[in-house]
């Protein structure tokens, strides 16, 4: 489209001739051919000789002071291609035409201008055209005859013969934006594969595509509403997005996009580079993440798993609380005791004993009343009482926070502390399997952070595994792997839900997500001024938004994840909950039956003094 090159800083104009005459025939339509040149910042002229500045039409391109023009011999080799050219001929004989025209249209990019001196024939030209168009793209020509200035519609339908591709008389430098507004329902090839936001339906006997679903899928059908055009999907191959071999080529979308297979691939790619420059993005129409997930840890046995009711910050404050209040309650009992010395009353019996056994009752009546246990005994003073009174209160509280904490890891399953950073997914020693080479160009590769480096040595890309990386990972674990965050939450949340896999949170890459174009399409323009209208009305975030929701659906379809989630809120507990139990009444038995003895042969031994 020749008003969108405005922005070129150099556009070339070659002239070639084959053969020529003394007499080139009038200049036409000299405001429209300045109309076409006004955009150009510079103008080079490719001449055989001094006998062509008599030609009408360099002659114009000489005077006009639209743009500067530089002139070259027509067999000076330039080490870059020009963009655009121009092509004088007097020649009839289409193959020597056809041999001119490949020559100058090796490239989508710039305009050529074809001068035809000799009787235009279109349909002479039409096949030439059609090749040209149908094998690289090109199609942005002007030929100018002594009848008017032409170019070739590859969009039009001719009703003579049911074909797409005719001349049409140029009226404005703006025919070829028009073209474009209806394309009368010419086949776009659109390639779409399965991604997160994208995916196809088969037809199961022989395996033809149906139709195209998810976000990316109602992008497709509206751009093909709006252009007027008819939706032509693409087999995809077993490389998806694609990536460089070894032999120099691509294949998967990228491959095709540089060998002009197809026009639009609506299935979205992070926008980074890939090593090539013969594939363009479009507008930006979201955004992801690249995250890396792991297996879920394990589960904690029902053995301990009392143990870990509350965090540890609740068990420290619980055991430290009781050594502080026995240290109270024995500052307390000095003090009593220094106050009824100094008014000369008579002690109890019991508090007649030494001093350090009554320290030691005092621990053990504090842990008595700390697990909410009853006294067998009170102490003698008022005052140790209230203290006991106020013990007994602040226990009731921490035994109904353990309580409540207790009856609720039975019901959810509680798991050891999961991989939630970089770092220590580093520290697991755990290899990153991906199943899409492009993942490795530049997830940790380029950082400078000693952790990313030391990531990026672990990525392995595999073609060995049979099916989705992440559901061999569900089964057998030992290894971390990558991809989108949207992907957890849309095809893989079963996974997340039931507790198999973990996503990192923290995420390497965030991405701007495009769609892909063969370099210079023909279509890239109209395409990118209907995405940047989706995105101003909030069509593809609405799309993704019922992308989302019906996810949601599908997970109260499933009852093995609603019982993970909470949907069933009650749990039969069985002997194997009460293990921790059975493990403490052993665990004081052993200690007591010590004390048993340690008591006997203490007092034997005193007994024989």
């Amino acid at each position: 489209m020749f008003p969108s090159h405005q922005r070129l800083k150099i556009v070339l104009l070659i002239l070639t001739i084959q053969s020529f005459a003394e007499n080139s025939g009038p200049l036409i339509n000299d405001t429209l051919l300045r109309d076409l040149l006004r955009p150009l910042s510079e103008i080079t002229l490719r001449l055989h000789s001094n006998e062509d500045f008599s030609n009408g039409f360099i002659q114009f391109f000489l005077n006009q002071s639209l743009c500067p023009v530089k002139v070259l011999s027509y067999n000076f080799v330039e080490r870059n291609q020009s963009r655009n050219s121009v092509i004088l001929t007097y020649d009839d004989d289409i193959n020597k035409l056809k041999s001119v025209f490949e020559k100058f249209s090796t490239n989508r990019q710039g305009v050529r201008f074809y001068i035809i001196d000799h009787q235009f024939k279109p349909s002479a030209l039409i096949d030439i055209a059609y090749s040209l168009w149908n094998r690289v793209g090109i199609f942005k020509n002007y030929y100018l005859t002594s009848k008017g200035v032409y170019f070739y519609n590859p969009l039009i339908l001719e009703e003579s013969t049911g074909k797409y591709g005719a001349f049409q008389n140029t009226t404005s430098c703006e025919d070829f934006e028009r073209i474009f507004t209806n394309i009368n329902g010419y086949p776009l090839r659109t390639y779409i594969f399965r991604s997160v936001y994208a995916s196809l339906v088969f037809d199961k006997e022989n395996k033809e595509i149906l139709r195209a679903e998810g976000a990316d899928g109602h992008v497709a059908y509206t751009i093909e509403k709006v252009m007027n055009g008819k939706l032509v999907l693409l087999k995809p191959d077993d490389a998806f997005f694609g990536y460089h071999l070894p032999n120099g080529s691509y294949n998967g979308a990228i491959g095709r996009s540089i060998r002009y297979e197809t026009d639009l691939v609506l299935t979205g790619f992070f926008v980074k580079d890939y090593y090539t420059q013969d594939m363009e993005f479009s507008v930006a129409v979201y955004m992801d993440k690249l995250c890396c997930y792991v297996s879920k840890a394990k589960r904690i046995p029902q053995s301990i798993l009392p143990l870990f009711s509350v965090k540890v910050d609740m068990w420290v404050g619980f055991i430290g609380a009781a050594f502080v209040w026995t240290a109270i309650w024995i500052v307390i009992r000095r003090i009593n005791l220094w106050v009824n010395r100094k008014r000369g009353r008579q002690f109890p019996e019991e508090l007649n004993k030494f001093i350090d056994w009554q320290y030691f009752q005092i621990f053990s009546d504090t842990w008595v009343i700390w697990v909410r246990a009853n006294l067998c005994q009170y102490p003698p003073f008022l005052s140790e009482k209230v203290f006991v009174i106020s013990l007994c209160l602040v226990s009731v509280i921490f035994g109904a926070i353990f309580e409540s904490s207790l009856a609720t890891v039975y019901i959810n399953p509680l798991y050891y502390n999961d991989i939630n950073t970089m770092a220590e997914l580093d520290e697991s020693q755990l290899k990153i399997l991906i199943k899409h080479a492009a993942m490795k160009d530049d997830l940790f590769f380029g950082s400078d952070l000693l952790v990313f480096k030391r990531l990026d040595k672990k990525l392995l890309y595999v073609t060995d595994i049979v099916g989705p990386i992440i559901d061999v990972m569900s089964k057998k674990g030992g290894f971390a792997s990558v991809t989108r965050a949207s992907s957890l939450i849309l095809d893989d949340i079963s996974y997340i839900l039931s507790q198999k896999i973990h996503q990192i949170p923290e995420c390497p890459k965030n991405y701007h997500i495009a769609y892909v174009y063969p370099k210079e399409s023909p279509f890239k323009e109209r395409v990118n001024d209907i995405l940047l209208r989706f995105l101003n009305g909030g069509l593809i975030n609405h799309w993704i938004e019922m992308m989302y929701h019906e996810a949601k659906i599908g997970i109260l379809k499933s009852p093995e994840i609603l019982q993970v989630m909470g949907g069933y809120t009650w749990k039969v507990l069985t002997i194997k909950d009460l293990q921790l139990a059975f493990y403490v009444i052993i665990g004081g038995s052993v200690i007591s039956t010590l004390v048993v003895i340690s008591e006997i042969y203490i007092a034997k031994r005193s007994r024989n003094k």
